[in-house]
């Protein structure tokens, strides 16, 4: 079976890089440099994770799936956004997961988001932002894959 799954994070100084992965390799990858002093540390990040019997395998054809399921990705996004109308505890160190479902074609969908020292409502603003910037973050997205 195969597996997908793209990332979103945020960096303290700024950064923001995402990727997709197929069957635990990165296959395509972008970042945007922040404008303070270098420091990775993550401020939050967005973890989803699809798998099912009929995903592609390929870094080319992963992403003209991830395309043409935008719409219902980015719903799922929305719906987990939905759910968090203020955030998490943050006496609770573990990060938020929901389980959601694309299409038939996948067994499920993992929306998993890690906070720790934002203010309240600011994760969901992320997850909400997300969705937004979908299509436009696979277009801009490079190939780690060289022919």
């Amino acid at each position: 079976m195969t597996k997908i799954k793209s990332d979103f994070q945020r960096r303290f100084d700024g950064g923001i890089r995402s990727g997709h992965g197929v069957n635990d390799s990165s296959v395509l990858h972008h970042f945007e440099s922040g404008a303070e002093d270098f420091d990775p540390a993550l401020l939050w990040y967005i973890d989803i994770a699809m798998d099912g019997p009929s995903l592609p395998d390929e870094s080319g054809t992963a992403r003209q799936w991830l395309v043409r399921h935008s719409r219902q990705i980015e719903r799922e996004l929305r719906k987990a956004a939905e759910h968090l109308p203020i955030g998490v505890d943050a006496d609770d160190l573990r990060p938020f997961e929901a389980k959601r479902s694309v299409n038939a074609d996948t067994t499920g969908v993992n929306v998993v988001s890690g906070i720790r020292g934002q203010s309240e409502g600011e994760l969901t603003e992320n997850l909400k932002v997300t969705p937004r910037q979908w299509q436009s973050n696979l277009n801009a997205m490079e190939s780690l894959i060289r022919a």
